[in-house]
């Protein structure tokens, strides 16, 4: 028997689900998109990803070609550049990849990082975000494997 989440970290290049569709799965929320081949880099398990400007379920990190406003998800495992696959927009994630400042603190609010490609930067508890909450960080981050823990707020779904 087959389970939910290998159905959800599978990728291919054969397309599986219309573009957008979302999934919800033990209180996470997913969404089916295609990893852009002109992303800077193939998607590893906890990459941030934004939509293209001319389609937002066609996702790159490469903040370049897009805006830190544009963040449509978290990476849930590998996928190739021009892959179809699920990235998550809601709830837990363990390991958000961050741009290795060592600075996040539980609680503070995780941005898509607007000068470094597919990673996510932290605005303290308190202060006003500078670009779309991606969510919260749950733990500190994790200075040796430049990761946080946090909790993704960005669609919910059904």
């Amino acid at each position: 028997m087959s389970n939910i989440f290998d159905e959800l970290t599978a990728t291919g290049t054969t397309q599986k689900f219309t573009l957008g569709t979302t999934r919800r799965v033990g209180g996470r929320n997913y969404v089916y998109v295609q990893l852009s081949a002109d992303a800077q880099s193939p998607a590893a398990y906890g990459a941030v990803l934004y939509g293209t400007l001319s389609d937002s379920n066609v996702v790159t990190d490469d903040i370049s070609t897009t805006h830190p406003n544009l963040v449509r998800g978290v990476a849930i495992g590998a996928m190739a550049k021009g892959a179809f696959g699920w990235i998550q927009t809601w709830g837990g994630h363990s390991a958000v990849a961050t741009d290795g400042g060592d600075d996040i603190a539980t609680g503070d609010a995780i941005i898509g990082d607007p000068s470094a490609d597919g990673v996510c930067d932290s605005v303290a508890a308190g202060a006003a975000p500078t670009h779309k909450i991606i969510g919260f960080a749950t733990s500190e981050d994790v200075d040796s494997a430049d990761t946080v823990a946090a909790y993704l707020i960005l669609e919910k779904g059904d």
